[in-house]
Order: structure tokens, then sequence, then C-alpha cells
């Protein structure tokens, strides 16, 4: 997973799950809230946390998809606002494979969970933004797909008021 994304999930939301993490030692969010972080590539604690009302993002190799598909299923039977991001290239031995991720993708349309597909790192941030926003509102789980290749582009995160003011605060009485 990008670091980048990683980063965001952090300041976005109070939970957060991955198959691999790296450095996660006391994790804060714009909201001063500690982030919970658990290493696992089943999508069962985060569905746990976001089930409980937390704001939750989990990132997912492209070929455990398949493997969480009960999961997603879970989610979006349980109207849970969950935000998992994948990517469109299976992972190899050393590096990422040629073999692309699209058949797990096309596997999980009937789960019920909207996708989003991101063209480069910056289109992911946003797209990450706007699934946070529209799986809160619509209560239906999100998956924001990676279709690009990794550069050392250029990228600019959102601020932390802009994410307070188009997100909310998770206080917030609704």
């Amino acid at each position: 997973m990008n670091e980048i994304i990683q980063k965001l999930a952090y300041k976005i939301g109070e939970g957060f799950q991955a198959s691999s993490l790296q450095n996660t030692n006391d994790k804060i969010n714009v909201f001063h809230r500690t982030v919970t972080v658990h290493e696992s590539s089943d999508l069962s604690f985060i569905n746990g946390l976001v089930s409980a009302g937390i704001r939750g993002t989990a990132s997912l190799d492209g070929e455990k998809l398949i493997t969480n598909y009960s999961q997603f299923l879970t989610a979006s039977r349980q109207h849970l606002p969950l935000v998992v991001h994948t990517n469109t290239q299976l992972a190899g031995e050393d590096n990422y494979s040629t073999i692309n991720n699209y058949r797990n993708i096309s596997a999980i349309h009937d789960t019920g969970c909207f996708q989003l597909i991101a063209t480069s790192l910056q289109d992911e941030i946003f797209l990450t933004l706007i699934a946070h926003r529209i799986a809160e509102l619509s209560l239906i789980p999100g998956i924001v797909i990676a279709d690009y290749t990794e550069a050392e582009d250029k990228v600019d995160l959102p601020t932390d008021n802009l994410i307070i003011k188009y997100l909310g605060n998770p206080d917030d009485q609704i």
C-alpha cells in the first residue's frame, strides 16, 4: 500500500487495517484521537470497529478481495460506512507482477459496495475523501481501486481543516 494513502487514512479515521504496516506508533488523527491499527488481511476487525461507530479504513492486496467476499457482504448488509483500498496489480514474489486484478474486482461487484477507480495518486487521495463522505451519508461500503503505476509525483494531502469541514467531526450530531 502506498505510504501516502496510509498517512491519509491515519489522518481521517480512528481505525486502520492493512495486511502489512510500517511505523504504527502513536498515530493521532486530525480530531486528536488515537488511531487503532491492526495488521491483518481479514476485514472482520475493521468491520467491528466501523459497526461501533468509528470511522475506519482498510487496505487489501488485490488477491485478498475474494477471500473477504463474505466480509464485504456483511458490511453491505449491516450498512457499514467502511472504505477499503486495493489495487489492480496482484503482488508478485519481489515486486508487483504484470498480472492484473480485474477478475477479483469483477467478482465483488455484487457485494453491494460502490467502487471508485483512481488513475493517479492524487486521484486516490481525492477519491478517498469522497468515498468516506459517500459511505457515511449512504451507509454503503466503498472500495477505492488504484489503477496506476507507482510514481514519485508531487502530491498534495488535504489540510486538517479541509478534512474536518468535508467529512465532519465524528462527535457531531446527525
